[in-house]
């Protein structure tokens, strides 16, 4: 992160962001257009980007257990069938809005073929 500047991450496109810390934060992604209740603001300074890493696609249920994905660290967690969402990430606690179902099983937007 540059010095003098705020990172923030919005939530609909994933995309990362600076501002100048001078400036208030922003009302809209500039990326896809995102309300501010979509926009999260990235307090760590020392964060750094994980390494590319290849893309998890989302798979159906296996097993008895559910994949969500912290967006702030990029860890997996698991968890059995049953049991509701995370609240706080156990790796870097970070709130339960910044936890996505991976293995989301769904009918899309469309019905039929």
């Amino acid at each position: 992160m540059a010095v003098g500047m705020k990172k923030f991450r919005c939530l609909q496109c994933g995309k990362e962001f600076e501002v100048p810390e001078n400036m208030p934060d922003p009302n809209f992604c500039p990326y896809c257009g995102a309300p501010k209740s979509k926009i999260v603001h990235i307090y760590d300074k020392d964060y750094q980007p994980a390494p590319s890493q290849p893309v998890i696609p989302p798979q159906q249920p296996s097993g008895t257990m559910r994949r969500f994905i912290c967006l702030q660290c990029n860890n997996i967690i698991e968890v059995p069938f049953g049991q509701p969402k995370p609240m706080t990430c156990p790796y870097c606690g970070a709130p339960s809005y910044m936890i996505k179902r991976l293995d989301k099983p769904g009918w899309g937007r469309r019905w039929g073929p």
